[in-house]
């Protein structure tokens, strides 16, 4: 018995998938809700919490469409804190706006992704801009984060430069382990850039390097 709790442990440990006994009755066992709950969010909760330092937060930051309060490549959240050991470094810049502030299509393109973005993204939309739209040898592709709702823009429409596409928001920030119940209202606009228009196959670069190489073929992806 000791044999098979140590296999189970280091199954669970390694991420590995098992399958542990269930009674006649289709009861499950106290060890199988523990495993259950590993991967679920109530066991993720837990983990998290334990061994995590206590965050000290600023109570006053960059707030505005025009201030970036969590640059591309920081370990601090716009509030100070440091980043989760998950995604320990920024993707993105980080604008702390209002639920509801209008976001722009930085140039010319045609939405590649409409939707939810992942755990932590939550309502995604992105964009990808042709070396045409931008002026720059490769493609680049604009995503914004946390939108308030989904855009109307579907997958394959075209946008233009200035227009706007999405309103910010909070999604995938309320509940969270660092935010809470209230989340937290802010953009996060990625780019990332390609050699071909494969949005799958592009790579993260800096937001602010991508906006100023543009130039006047370009503008800032909120007003």
């Amino acid at each position: 018995m000791a044999i098979r709790v140590l296999v189970f442990v280091m199954a669970a440990l390694s991420g590995w998938s098992v399958s542990l006994p269930v009674s006649a009755d289709g009861a499950v066992s106290g060890m199988q809700l523990a495993f259950n709950n590993y991967g679920s969010g109530k066991g993720q909760k837990k983990r998290g919490m334990k061994g995590r330092k206590k965050q000290v937060a600023r109570k006053s930051y960059k707030k505005g469409c025009r201030a970036v309060c969590s640059s591309y490549g920081s370990k601090k959240r716009c509030d100070g804190s440091t980043r989760s050991r998950r995604y320990p470094i920024h993707g993105g810049v980080d604008m702390a706006v209002s639920v509801g502030t209008p976001l722009i299509a930085v140039a010319d393109g045609e939405v590649v992704e409409n939707g939810r973005g992942g755990s932590i993204g939550g309502i995604v939309l992105a964009i990808r801009h042709p070396p045409e739209a931008t002026g720059l040898k490769a493609y680049y592709f604009s995503r914004y984060l946390h939108l308030n709702k989904r855009s109307p823009f579907k997958v394959g429409a075209k946008v233009s430069k200035g227009q706007q596409i999405a309103s910010s928001g909070k999604s995938g920030t309320v509940g969270s382990f660092y935010y809470g119940a209230k989340g937290f209202a802010h953009l996060h606009y990625e780019v990332r850039k390609g050699k071909t228009s494969s949005w799958s196959k592009a790579k993260r670069t800096n937001p602010l390097a991508f906006l100023k190489a543009a130039g006047s073929n370009a503008t800032w992806p909120c007003r």
